[in-house]
């Protein structure tokens, strides 16, 4: 068995740097916790590269990922750093070879409009918004012609992810603190100009509130954001009209958070 030690290179934000398949794969990102960034992996024109962009923590527990966020099969990875001593940036593959383009960038939030306005959804662009502990924000995706949805990550300041709309039309959220919350897009394999719509509301003026908190404590339990599980658990039972799914509930107790 042989081992050979890697000596990654090093980036900060703004930087670009040129590879090959056959060289550097591995960067440390000078970068902050709380920071959007935006990672870019573009392979050379005529490449059959398919790339995979990767980021890892300090721990080296992965992150986050990307495919096809970008133009084409390049991936685009857009996301909030969480606390971390440290970030590595990998760039993969899943087929082909030759040469690649990798830069970073940080992203400054725009206020995302709360009164239904219509905002045009950006690769290059995340949304802001401050909500109360128990609110629910609603972001409708509306098609721009590929019968196709964005998909859209609602993240806390941290990095922490509280919902996805995984390629559906819309993203619910029961918000598990008061605070600021990130607004971040997912176009793999999106090409038609999609925009949205969003809302913030009390939660006596939802419908389906059993539903919207079921899936917010599940999601945020399942990416073991359980201090912020437990607090929406905890507004759930304190409220005493909410009630939580046996999927929601079997994900906290998977991590032993409920006995």
């Amino acid at each position: 068995l042989t081992l050979n030690l890697i000596e990654p290179g090093r980036l900060g934000l703004g930087d670009v740097v040129a590879s090959t398949t056959a060289g550097d794969s591995f960067w440390t990102l000078d970068a902050e916790p709380g920071q959007i960034v935006q990672i870019s992996l573009a392979a050379a024109q005529g490449s059959d590269l398919d790339p995979l962009v990767r980021l890892f923590g300090a721990d080296g527990q992965q992150i986050d990922s990307n495919d096809d966020g970008g133009v084409g099969y390049n991936s685009l990875l857009t996301t909030v750093l969480p606390a971390s001593q440290g970030y590595l940036v990998q760039a993969d593959d899943l087929g082909g070879s030759g040469a690649f383009t990798l830069s970073i960038d940080m992203l400054e939030a725009d206020a995302l409009p709360l009164d239904g306005a219509s905002v045009t959804i950006d690769r290059d662009q995340a949304w802001k918004l401050d909500g109360e502990a128990g609110q629910v924000l609603t972001v409708n995706i509306i098609d721009g012609g590929d019968s196709s949805y964005s998909s859209l990550q609602l993240l806390t300041s941290g990095g922490q992810l509280v919902a996805t709309s995984d390629g559906n039309s819309s993203l619910v959220a029961v918000l598990p603190r008061s605070g600021q919350y990130l607004v971040v897009p997912r176009l793999d394999l999106d090409y038609a100009d999609d925009s949205m719509t969003a809302t913030l509301s009390d939660a006596s003026d939802v419908a389906d509130l059993d539903d919207a908190a079921s899936q917010t404590m599940r999601t945020l339990a399942a990416n073991n954001a359980i201090d912020l599980a437990l607090d929406l658990y905890g507004w759930g039972t304190a409220r005493g009209d909410v009630q939580f799914n046996a999927d929601a509930l079997n994900a906290l107790c998977r991590f032993g958070a409920l006995r």
